[in-house]
Parts: C-alpha cells; structure tokens; sequence
C-alpha cells in the first residue's frame, strides 16, 4: 500500500498518530517572514507558494501545497513547519523520494 494510500486510510478511521494533538503557533500565512539557511547561515526573506492544492502537475491533481524558500535551491531545507491551526497528527510518515515527509493534520471546523 502506498504512502497516500495510507494516509487516506488513516483519515477515514480516523486513528490518531503518535504525536497526538498540536498545539503549534501561527506562522504569517501570506508568504512573508524570514528563514536562515541552515547549512550556510545566509538569511533570506520570504517563502511563496511552488505548488498549489489541487493543481494539475506531471503526477496527476497535486494533495497538498508545496511552500518554497525565497532563496531558491535547498536553502529551505530543514527549515520547521506549522500547522495553519491547533489540530490532531492524524498521520505522519517519511513516504519516500517522490513525497518526502509527509504531515497530516485534522482541523476540527466550530461554526461561529
């Protein structure tokens, strides 16, 4: 089974993943903000976004949505990642060459 496989399969039994609730802080969402290269220290302003959710891409309609570092290359590598809110890992695996590692966080919607 592969790693998406799983990870839908995951969602629809709704299992929870070790690492169990997040509790991360917002990160500025509009692509502003800086990173530092963790391999040559240089530092660079802003991300922007490589690949959009749901985008037609040479794999097929693309799951997620690729942020990448203003510096171009690998100067994001290694660089953290937050959730867009508080919510449950509900999966988290190293899927490969093609994915990387891969994060799936449920967000629970409250109406106002």
């Amino acid at each position: 089974m592969g790693c998406y496989s799983k990870c839908l399969r995951r969602l629809s039994e709704n299992r929870l993943c070790a690492g169990g609730w997040l509790r991360l802080p917002f990160w500025q969402g509009d692509g502003g903000g800086f990173y530092q290269d963790k391999s040559t220290g240089k530092r660079y302003e802003g991300w922007y976004i490589a690949t959009h959710f749901a985008e037609t891409y040479s794999l097929g309609i693309h799951p997620g949505e690729d942020w990448n570092g203003s510096g171009g290359g690998n100067t994001d590598l290694g660089q953290n990642v937050f959730a867009v809110a508080n919510g449950r890992t509900v999966f988290a695996s190293n899927c490969g060459k093609l994915w990387g590692n891969v994060v799936v966080v449920e967000h629970l919607f409250l109406p106002e």
